[in-house]
């Protein structure tokens, strides 16, 4: 890597962020998904998917839809809207 940017000449990404990001993309497609699924779909083990659930939750952005029922989508969304936009307008 030089000057900031990978051999591709794109800047590096952060490996965390990029999963969190691609598993918020894949539930965007499905509606909702299970840790098995979501963790298969990024190529991550099973227990790195719970983690990165556990910290999207956290956040409110994901919410388990029962118990041992598949993840969708948290009410935290609902705050972002006005002040993301806000901010890069």
């Amino acid at each position: 890597m030089r000057n900031g940017v990978d051999g591709d000449g794109h800047p590096p990404l952060v490996q965390s962020v990029d999963r969190a990001l691609a598993m918020l993309s894949v539930l965007a497609d499905r509606g909702s998904a299970g840790v098995t699924d979501l963790g298969a779909e990024l190529g991550v083990h099973k227990s790195t998917a719970s983690r990165l659930l556990a910290t999207l939750e956290a956040h409110g952005l994901v919410e388990q839809l029962g118990s041992g029922a598949p993840t969708g989508w948290g009410s935290g969304w609902c705050a972002w809207p006005g002040p993301a936009r806000r901010s890069w307008t």
